[in-house]
Parts: C-alpha cells; structure tokens; sequence
C-alpha cells in the first residue's frame, strides 16, 4: 500500500507542471483516473485512511494551489474537497472516504450475497431497489 501511495503522490505532483497551463485538463484527469484508481483499493482493504495520508499532504499543498495559480489555506482547501452537488470541485479527501469507501462496498457485497446466493428467487428488481438504484 505504501508503494501505490507514493505513485499516487508522484502523480499528484507531476499533474501540477500541467495544472499551471491547463488547470482544467489537470483537474479532469485526477477525479476521472488518479482519484478513481485510490478508490478502487480504499473498496478492498479496511483502515487504508493512515496509509494514505500523506496523499491527502501532497493534494492540499501542491495539487489544489496549482489549479488555483496561488496558496490555498486550510479552510479553503477543505471546502473545495466538497462535493459537486454543493458547488465545490468534488476531490475527495483520501483519508475520510478510506473507510466509508469500504464500509460501502463491503455492505453491498453483503447484499448481493444474500439476494443472489442466499435466495436465488430473489429477482433482480428488487435487488437493485434495495440498493435504491431504481
């Protein structure tokens, strides 16, 4: 884990020679991949919020300034970590979605256990009502 974590801060940091002239591009390519890729390993392995720490440093010091041109404190770095539906950027915070990320997919996993192991007559509409995807 601490290896994939420091790719990411890698590639965190190289994305900030690219936000400087295209901020948009930037921002693009770490919530539709980087933010995606962590994710994706925050979904398998429990208590990762430690871990990844220092990938939530290296966002706020470097990644947020430079899609700004200029220094960002604290408190504005965390409102932009908020999501769309709020008006701010959506760039998740590493260490707080770890464990809600895990808890999620662990509780669908759960889920479509029972429905489709458990009780194979189980349809499938009622399955995806129960994960309120209807």
């Amino acid at each position: 884990m601490e290896k994939k974590v420091e790719i990411w801060a890698n590639s965190v940091k190289k994305l900030n020679a690219v936000a400087k002239q295209q901020p948009q591009s930037a921002y693009v390519v770490f919530t539709k991949s980087l933010q995606s890729e962590w994710t994706y390993v925050q979904r398998v392995i429990t208590n990762s919020g430690e871990l990844i720490s220092p990938l939530k440093s290296v966002i706020n010091e470097y990644f947020i300034p430079a899609l700004f041109g200029s220094d960002v404190d604290t408190i504005e770095s965390e409102l932009f970590c908020r999501p769309i539906r709020v008006g701010r950027l959506g760039i998740h915070d590493p260490v707080k979605t770890s464990q809600i990320n895990f808890t999620n997919s662990s509780n669908n996993f759960l889920l479509g256990w029972e429905f489709c192991i458990i009780r194979p007559a189980f349809c499938r509409k009622q399955y995806l009502k129960a994960l309120n995807l209807t």
